[in-house]
């Protein structure tokens, strides 16, 4: 959370230092419009659209401008990222369902499964391995090796 105040505080600072009209084009960006249209509902004053468009790139590419445009995007990344216990709370909630309709009772059921592989409830899982070519495993006793196989084992040759 540290890093989120933190970074709320740096947006602060760095939208003190742009105009009205640049921090809404800007928050316009970040909130999913396109840059022309960011730039017509912040007040762009362009008449073509190549002229909008030109207008509207010359201001993001300004250095102010773009680092307040990257604190908000950090910040938008940061705020949908979900953490282990959010994820856990959200099918907790889910699984503990009272619903009679078989697609709850499916999704609460896989909620359980879900939470159970998150905090490692599962059964070990069993596992093979193969020989050569997914062929048996070769085993031999040690009595049964010969002088130079012992030798080979002992010097790590194959």
């Amino acid at each position: 959370m540290d890093d989120v105040k933190r970074l709320d505080k740096r947006i602060k600072e760095l939208g003190k230092h742009l105009t009205k009209f640049q921090r809404n084009v800007v928050l316009n960006v970040v909130n999913g419009m396109s840059q022309r249209q960011a730039y017509l509902v912040a007040g762009g004053k362009a008449k073509n659209e190549n002229s909008q468009d030109v207008c509207v790139s010359v201001l993001l590419s300004h250095a102010k401008v773009d680092n307040y445009y990257q604190a908000l995007m950090e910040k938008a990344q940061l705020g949908s990222i979900l953490t282990k216990a959010e994820a856990l709370n959200i099918l907790s909630e889910q699984a503990r369902s009272e619903s009679s309709d078989p697609a709850v009772v499916r999704n609460s059921q896989g909620a359980i499964k879900q939470v159970s592989s998150m905090l490692a409830w599962d059964a070990p899982k069993r596992s093979e391995i193969t020989g050569k070519d997914g062929g048996a495993i070769e085993v031999k006793r040690v009595q049964d090796l010969t002088d130079d196989e012992l030798l080979a084992i002992a010097n790590d040759e194959k």
